[in-house]
């Protein structure tokens, strides 16, 4: 359960962008399940990346989980593209510079697939860039040849954190002061896609950036709200879970005790409900974002009200602490 949560606050607080994740059979299955319409899912394949199951075993599951014959034709197209047939450069499996969001590399089959980067440290250190170029190779190693089938590898999202107390159950080294995590998708001995992480841990160099910030969000901000929680509820069922909450007119920050640090958010669409209460609504790549702050709500007895957030099927209520 916690891992799932996580998984939503990591989309939401990303934008929910379609290039840090991989599509394959199940994802359509889901999407059709979730009521997306065909040409939204079809749109959605057209531009991701993927590592669709197009056998004739596969395509028949499928039509029994009543994926239409336009989507099952789309996907059979998508895994004949290459770079050249969709009108773009070739590119180059390159490690990502400290500044980037994405890089290229090479999936189990040599083909190219975009991987999204983040930097936790970016905004407060300088990083090293061979020592970046270093334990990117390292990790991607590694994660390939840790699957049964390696030609499946599909590396997604990495990123580079400071270490956490949660750390030390994934690294077998808990002595470093950071660490690289690669998120990754393969195939594992039953046949079924898989979604992995690793984690190694990492010494980086480095230097004090000045006028250093951590956040997006500004002491300038107007209107800046912080908030801590102890207590969610997802889809109704109540959940003991720690973070912090802080948002200004535009942007909105949620993060979680002893988990990886992650970006601001941008709040896009906003309309104001009352005095203390607003809504924020966007779609991006057909999912839709929604975000409620009442701070009026004493129904949970919090005295910060709550924030509401529903995307992909699922609501998670957070109930909210002054500080």
């Amino acid at each position: 359960m916690r891992n799932t949560i996580l998984l939503v606050l990591a989309l939401i607080t990303l934008g929910i962008s379609n290039a840090q994740e991989v599509l394959t059979n199940q994802s359509i299955i889901d999407l059709i399940e979730l009521g997306f319409e065909e040409q939204v899912v079809i749109d959605k394949i057209e531009s991701s990346a993927t590592n669709f199951d197009t056998t004739v075993a596969a395509l028949k599951l499928l039509k029994e989980k009543k994926v239409s014959s336009l989507v099952l034709s789309a996907m059979i197209k998508t895994t004949k593209k290459s770079p050249k047939d969709i009108g773009e450069p070739e590119k180059k499996p390159t490690p990502p510079k400290p500044d980037d969001t994405s890089f290229y590399w090479e999936n189990g089959k040599g083909e190219l697939v975009k991987v999204r980067f983040y930097n936790s440290l970016i905004n407060e250190y300088e990083l090293d860039e061979f020592e970046l170029s270093g334990w990117t190779n390292r990790i991607m190693m590694e994660a390939k040849n840790s699957l049964n089938v390696k030609l499946s590898f599909v590396p997604t999202f990495f990123f580079i954190n400071k270490r956490e107390k949660i750390h030390r159950t994934l690294t077998k080294n808990d002595k470093t002061s950071h660490v690289a995590q690669l998120s990754y998708a393969g195939t594992n001995s039953y046949g079924g896609m898989v979604e992995e992480n690793i984690v190694i841990g990492i010494n980086p160099t480095l230097k004090l950036k000045e006028n250093t910030s951590k956040s997006n969000i500004s002491s300038t901000d107007s209107l800046i709200r912080k908030f801590t929680f102890k207590k969610v509820y997802m889809d109704g069922n109540f959940l003991k879970m720690g973070g912090s909450l802080v948002f200004t007119d535009e942007y909105i920050d949620i993060q979680i005790n002893d988990s990886p640090e992650l970006p601001s958010t941008l709040i896009e669409n906003k309309e104001v409900l009352g005095d203390n209460h607003w809504k924020s609504q966007s779609v991006k790549e057909g999912v839709s974002l929604l975000l409620e702050y009442n701070g009026n709500e004493t129904k949970y007895k919090s005295d910060g009200g709550i924030l509401k957030v529903t995307t992909m099927g699922m609501e998670i209520i957070y109930l909210l602490i002054k500080q």
